[in-house]
């Protein structure tokens, strides 16, 4: 790059950075201050992501468990109508038994 050519480009970085480091006290940020802000960054996201994944994970379970439980209640409601056409079948025919 040729500061001839691109002689203000990057300067507004430099002068914020600068500044920083004023404020600091410090003419550079400290390696291990970063390494522990990253560190920190890094733990948040990842409790985070694990607390999301986890509040996905029961809510498919909920999910499951609602869906089981409809099935049941309809095969509940099946076998009853069975039972009943079954039982209204065989009184059909006894009825129809004594009339001949």
């Amino acid at each position: 790059m040729d500061p001839a050519r691109h002689g203000r480009r990057g300067r507004p970085v430099r002068r914020l950075s600068d500044r920083v480091r004023e404020r600091s006290g410090e003419r550079s940020i400290p390696r291990l201050e970063a390494l522990h802000t990253g560190l920190a960054w890094a733990v948040a996201w990842f409790a985070g992501e694990r607390a999301r994944l986890r509040r996905e994970h029961i809510a498919e379970l909920e999910q499951r468990a609602l869906r089981a439980e409809r099935e049941a209640a309809r095969e509940g409601r099946l076998a009853v109508v069975e039972e009943r056409t079954r039982i209204a079948r065989d009184l059909h025919d006894s009825a129809a038994m004594r009339s001949t």
